[in-house]
Formats: C-alpha cells, structure tokens, sequence
C-alpha cells in the first residue's frame, strides 16, 4: 500500500510549508511507499477535490495541506499526525499496524515483568523462612511445653546430683587398716630412731668418764 501525502508547492504560509517538510521528512525515514501528490500542479485538480472533500468528511476545520492518505483511505491532517508521532504510533495512524501501540506494549511488557519478578521474589523469600506458611502454635499449647521442659530439666538436675553424690565413696574397712598400719610403722621408726640416739650418747659419756 502507497502512502500519499497531499501538499502545496505555492502555499503562501510559511507555516504550511515548514508543516508539509516535517511530515514528508518523517515519513521518508519509514520504510513505506511513499507518494508526494502536489495538487497546485497542472492536472491536479480532481486530487484537489478529492483532498478537500475527504477532510470534510472528517469534520475537519481546514482542508489544507498537507493531508496524508493511504491510498485512497483518509489517515488525517498535520495535527493527527504529530499526535501519532508523538504516541510513537505513525504505523497504526498510517493504517500500516492493526495491533496495539508500542506504548500499550511496553506497558503489558513491564507489567509481566514484574509480575513474574515478584513471583520470583515470593518463591525465594519462602524457601529461606519455609516456617512462615506454618501456622501459629497457641499460646496455651506453647505454656503447656514451656512447664513440660522445665519439669523434665528439674528432673535431669536432681539425677545428676544423685551420681555425683554416689561417686563420693566413705573410705572401706581395708583402707582403714592400710591407715593404721602406716602410722603404726611411723611410730615404730621414731621410737627406734630415739633409742639409737640415746644409746649413742650414753656410750660417748663412758668413754669421757675413762
């Protein structure tokens, strides 16, 4: 399909003319057919009353150029145009893209987006705290296992006091007697070593006395 752009060579507005420049200088960055139809030139008088009579219909105040078509189907005037340019949807105001504007698809884009980083999130959050899906224990059933462990703790306490008072043994009969043998042998000794003593002295006094 051939776009045509209807325009004016002698248009005494500059306004127009700097209008009919920008239009055709965007659309020849397309890559579309595009046909530029001058209708001051000779013969052009019924693409003239085809380009005002189309404008009328469309309820427009002025049916100056420039005014763009696809082939013989109305797409709009200058402002129509800036419009769709600025909504960055010149194919679908050219009739050239039924599907949605590129800004309703960034916006369906962006939107799955972040819905699926937020599914992501959600399915990392949970697998690092797996316990916040569980239910809440009650606090009657929490108090109820606060006393059973600090029963079963007193009971574990006692117990061990038990054993370490077992483990202190009084002393047996057999050690008793190894006690009383060991000081009887001392006694022995010292009682001994005083006779050996005395002895000795009294034999150096009769040896002083000779």
């Amino acid at each position: 399909m051939t776009i045509k752009v209807y325009t004016s060579g002698i248009c005494g507005s500059q306004e127009v003319r700097k209008q009919q420049q920008r239009v055709i200088f965007i659309l020849q960055s397309l890559p579309i057919d595009l046909q530029i139809i001058d209708v001051t030139d000779p013969g052009r008088d019924e693409d003239l009353t085809f380009m005002q009579e189309a404008a009328k219909k469309h309820d427009k105040k002025t049916q100056l150029p420039p005014q763009i078509f696809n082939e013989n189907e109305y797409c709009g005037d200058y402002a129509d145009f800036e419009l769709a340019n600025d909504d960055d949807e010149i194919m679908r105001f050219l009739k050239l893209e039924d599907s949605k504007s590129k800004a309703e698809t960034i916006t369906n884009t962006e939107s799955e987006e972040i819905i699926t980083q937020n599914g992501i999130e959600n399915h990392e959050i949970n697998q690092e705290n797996p316990t916040n899906n569980e239910e809440p224990i009650s606090n009657g059933i929490n108090y109820a296992d606060n006393e059973t462990k600090k029963q079963e703790s007193e009971l574990v306490d006692d117990k061990t006091n038990e054993e370490e008072t077992s483990n202190i043994e009084a002393p047996t009969n057999d050690d008793a007697e190894v006690i009383a043998e060991e000081t009887k042998d001392e006694v022995s000794s010292k009682v001994e070593e005083t006779t050996n003593r005395k002895e000795s002295s009294e034999e150096e006094s009769e040896e002083e006395s000779e």
